[in-house]
């Protein structure tokens, strides 16, 4: 038994079985950056086919052919940890537009820049559901690998990657919280003065 919808359309699925929240707005994004939940559709498109999560082009890839991702987030400066096989539902990012979000937000002035050679598709992170005394029930968020049984009983609204073959970029993640430090030192007043 999966969920499913009655009047369920070609695109309510992805190619993997995943079954996806239905959203009215204009998927095609656009304009300024925002920290709110990515149109579900447009992510979905991003992720599958790893395209840049701004623009929509081709990410930034190095000269092994692996893809950059910016995870938000990360660890505080000089501490060491393994991100190998981490899952993540931030698509890859170009050169510029990591540069640009990181100057933009807030939460990239702990960002980790990877180089990642394998990003295998892993599966949806949403609503998982359970069917209870009175029905079916909601019980909360959650990922959800493909080709489990739990796929079955959860409403997407981010596909996942596992990050394989994973390397910390130093130089490249000093670069972006400098950026975003900068950004910081700007809005903040300093005190001194006459």
């Amino acid at each position: 038994m999966t969920l499913g919808y009655v009047d369920e359309r070609a695109q309510d699925r992805d190619s993997e079985g995943g079954l996806w929240a239905r959203i009215t707005s204009d998927p095609r994004g656009g304009g300024a950056v925002h920290n709110a939940l990515p149109h579900y559709y447009r992510q979905r498109h991003l992720m599958r086919d790893l395209l840049c999560q701004v623009c929509a082009r081709a990410p930034a890839r190095n000269q092994e052919g692996d893809y950059l991702f910016v995870l938000p987030d990360g660890p505080k400066s000089g501490a060491a940890v393994d991100l190998e096989g981490v899952r993540e539902a931030a698509p890859p990012v170009c050169l510029g537009n990591a540069e640009d979000a990181a100057a933009r937000c807030p939460r990239l002035t702990r960002c980790v820049a990877l180089w990642v050679r394998r990003p295998v598709l892993y599966g949806v992170f949403g609503m998982q559901y359970a069917l209870g005394p009175r029905g079916l029930q909601a019980v909360g968020t959650r990922m959800a690998e493909y080709e489990t049984p739990a796929l079955g009983w959860m409403v997407a609204i981010q596909m996942v990657r596992q990050l394989n073959g994973v390397t910390v970029d130093r130089d490249l993640t000093a670069h972006l919280r400098d950026l975003g430090r900068a950004r910081q030192d700007d809005r903040c007043p300093r005190n001194g003065g006459a």
